[in-house]
């Protein structure tokens, strides 16, 4: 099936099953085809226009002369903007929910989104209602929804399809992969404890800008721990043969060293990798009591409490032994609605375990990234916010650290790993912590460290999210204010 550009107007369009197409508005004045240098792949359509997401709600002539179509002229009072109408023939008055702003053109102000999506995506026109179910994987860098929509000819060109629109932006070193629709439901569900979510995969971070209401069921940008994949915009755990971990608080490699034992023996040591950083950093590997070089640094956390640079979680370190691996960070997911968001269960972002086969331990995956823009936003009881870290691994052969990633348990702890009977991988921040747990010894067995904590962010009208506390989890915890933060949404 081919992409198609959709075209301002009021013609019916084709929809698939779980698109509902929106009503029609006048078009904007702008237009644009393609973000950033790359030019669109050419299909036969032209152009997309672009218009403001309110109704008018009456009409007057302008007295003969004629106005420029869809642009605004003035605004008549603090929440209704003077527009032209489509066919430049009069002007119409339309009402602004967020207010009127004469600056740099009278237009009707609206919620930006932090970091580097487009705002001028929300002026797409004849966008749809976006319903993803848990067969709908959802692919970040090429735009693909499975069973929806097919991927972008070229990424990096603006593209809509059957309502919904693609581009991959990238600006500040990382880039984003951003879907814009008219509204967003994603589906999922939780039967106790174990959910059955709706995924995303990718290397970019994901983004979704939404016109109207979103409805977030079972949301994961998670690690995949099964294959120690990164998350969407994540980073990948270090390897035997490239022991530092991925992204700019990767945890530092472990190490292996010979010493000689009694009888002219040799004895190979190992020292324990670093968990991977992010909010918080990464707990340190652990040093064989025996001797041998130290342990692994955890990686570094980051001071971007407002999520400016979306991202996701650092790697967490390996050794050079055999079957040591860091674990995977975990993703990172931005969903910015003109008018409210509601979690009515939640949203997964935790990093994988290190892993061990008994020759060194590798270090946890830090947690990701959960950004929310809206002017209202809503955790409903029993709902959670998920970013924590992976635990470090132990030195055993069945030493591996827990995940705080999957796609069945949304309430897991980075637990770490086992040195035989005894636990010596540190475990990831979760909770109230922040950083990963160091790694501790049991004779000549080591453990690596866990991953640190992600982050969280809600931006609103007030400054304060609608968070219930009943039945609830929130990892990094609500009382973690500088990895758990609140401000207020911006608006343009």
């Amino acid at each position: 099936m081919g992409l198609s550009v959709i075209r301002a107007g009021c013609a019916s369009l084709p929809l698939l099953v779980s698109l509902v197409a929106l009503g029609c508005d006048g078009p904007f004045s702008a237009s644009r085809v393609s973000a950033n240098d790359s030019p669109p792949v050419p299909t036969g359509d032209a152009s997309i226009d672009r218009q403001p997401t309110e109704e008018p709600t009456d009409a007057s002539t302008d007295g003969g002369g004629g106005c420029t179509p869809s642009a605004g002229v003035a605004c008549q009072d603090a929440t209704t903007l003077v527009r032209c109408r489509e066919d430049g023939t009069a002007t119409e008055t339309v009402a602004c929910a967020r207010g009127c702003n004469e600056s740099p053109t009278p237009h009707c102000a609206m919620v930006v989104p932090t970091g580097i999506a487009p705002a001028s995506d929300f002026s797409t026109p004849d966008l749809a209602e976006l319903v993803l179910d848990v067969g709908n994987v959802v692919h970040s860098d090429t735009g693909e929804i499975e069973g929806l929509r097919p991927p972008n000819p070229n990424p990096r060109a603006f593209f809509v399809h059957e309502g919904i629109g693609f581009h991959v932006v990238t600006a500040d070193d990382h880039s984003v992969g951003v879907f814009v629709v008219d509204r967003l439901t994603v589906k999922g569900t939780m039967n106790g404890p174990r959910a059955t979510p709706v995924r995303v995969v990718g290397t970019h971070s994901v983004v979704f800008l939404a016109k109207g209401d979103v409805e977030i069921g079972v949301l994961n940008v998670a690690a995949d721990c099964t294959t120690n994949t990164p998350g969407p915009g994540g980073f990948a755990g270090g390897t035997p043969t490239a022991l530092g971990g991925g992204g700019p608080g990767g945890g530092a490699g472990g190490s292996m060293t010979t010493v000689s034992g009694g009888g002219g023996a040799v004895i190979t040591l190992f020292s324990g990798a670093g968990g991977g950083g992010h909010g918080g950093r990464g707990g340190a590997g652990a040093i064989s009591s025996a001797g041998g070089a130290s342990g692994g640094v955890g990686g570094a956390g980051d001071t971007d409490t407002a999520l400016v640079k979306l991202i996701g979680g650092s790697g967490g370190g390996a050794t050079p032994g055999a079957g040591s691996h860091g674990g995977a960070g975990g993703g990172a997911v931005q969903i910015v609605s003109q008018t409210s968001i509601l979690v009515q269960h939640g949203i997964a972002a935790g990093g994988c375990g290190g892993r061990s086969t008994g020759n060194g331990a590798g270090g946890g995956g830090a947690g990701g990234a959960i950004l929310l823009e809206a002017p209202t936003v809503t955790v409903a009881e029993g709902g959670f916010l998920l970013a924590g870290g992976g635990g470090g691994a132990g030195g055993s052969v069945d030493g591996k650290g827990n995940d705080a990633a999957s796609d069945h348990e949304v309430a897991l702890v980075g637990r770490g790993g086992l040195c035989g009977s005894k636990r010596c991988g540190g475990d990831g921040a979760h909770l109230a912590s922040t950083a990963g747990g160091n790694g501790t010894v049991d004779g000549q067995q080591v453990g690596a460290g866990g991953g640190g904590v992600g982050r969280i962010r809600i931006n609103t009208l007030t400054g304060s999210a609608n968070l219930s506390t009943e039945g609830t989890l929130y990892v990094p915890s609500i009382s973690s204010s500088e990895v758990f933060s609140q401000g207020l949404v911006a608006i343009e």
